[in-house]
C-alpha cells in the first residue's frame, strides 16, 4: 500500500524532476561546503596560533575574507534549494487539488449523501498540504540528511575517531524511542485529521444556518 502512494506521488513529482534534481544537487553542494568550512578554520585558528607573530595582516585577512565568502555561498545555494524544493511541494499541491476537484465533479450524488461536506473540505485542503509538505519540507530534510552525515561522518572520523564514536552513541536510543512513539503520533495525527473534519462541518453547518 504504502508503495503504491509512492509511486503516485512519483508520478506528480516527474514534471518536475529538474528542480527536484536542481534542489537537491544543491544540499550536496552545501553539504560539501559545510565540511570544508570547519576544516579550512582548523587551519586558520592552528596556523595563527603557531605563526600569530609571523603571519601577514593580508593572510589573516585572507582567512577572514575566506571563511565570509564560503559561508555567504552556503547561505545562498541553501536559500535556492528550498525555493527549488518547496515551489515543487506547492506545484504538486496545486495538482492535486485540481486533480480532487475533477474526480468530485465525476461522482456521484450518493456520495455526497454518505460523506460529510467537513471530510471532503479537510481532505481538499489538510491533507493535500501534508502532502505538500511531504515533498517539499520533509524530501528536503531527508536528502540534506544523507548528504551531512555521508560528507560528514567520514571527515569525522578521520580527524578524531573516538570523540565521533562517542557523539554517535546516543544514536540507537534515539531510534528506539523514534519506533516506540511512531505509532502513537501516527494515530494522534489521525484524531487532529478527523477532528479538523468535523470543525470543517461543524462551519459549514453554522454558515449554511
Amino acid at each position: 500500500m504504502a508503495g503504491s502512494h509512492l509511486r503516485q506521488l512519483a508520478h506528480y513529482l516527474r514534471p518536475y524532476r529538474r528542480q527536484v534534481a536542481l534542489g537537491i544537487g544543491s544540499l550536496l553542494v552545501v553539504n560539501g561546503l559545510g565540511v570544508f568550512l570547519p576544516w579550512y578554520v582548523k587551519l586558520a585558528i592552528d596556523d595563527l596560533s603557531q605563526n600569530l607573530a609571523a603571519l601577514s595582516p593580508q593572510r589573516i585577512a585572507l582567512y577572514a575574507l575566506t571563511v565570509l565568502i564560503v559561508s555567504s555561498l552556503m547561505m545562498g545555494i541553501r536559500i535556492a534549494s528550498r525555493v527549488w524544493m518547496f515551489g515543487v511541494g506547492r506545484q504538486v499541491e496545486f495538482r492535486l487539488k485540481q486533480a480532487i476537484f475533477e474526480h468530485l465533479l465525476t461522482l456521484q450524488p450518493s456520495y455526497f449523501a454518505q460523506q460529510t461536506v467537513g471530510d471532503i473540505l479537510t481532505r481538499i485542503t489538510s491533507d493535500v498540504e501534508n502532502v505538500r509538505r511531504l515533498l517539499g519540507f520533509a524530501l528536503l530534510n531527508l536528502a540534506n540528511t544523507i548528504f551531512a552525515y555521508g560528507s560528514t561522518l567520514p571527515a569525522m572520523f578521520g580527524i578524531e575517531p573516538r570523540l565521533s564514536a562517542l557523539a554517535l552513541s546516543v544514536f540507537p536510543v534515539m531510534l528506539v524511542l523514534v519506533k516506540l512513539s511512531s505509532s502513537r503520533l501516527q494515530q494522534e495525527q489521525l484524531q487532529v485529521q478527523q477532528e479538523l473534519a468535523d470543525l470543517s462541518d461543524l462551519i459549514q453547518e453554522d454558515l449554511n444556518g
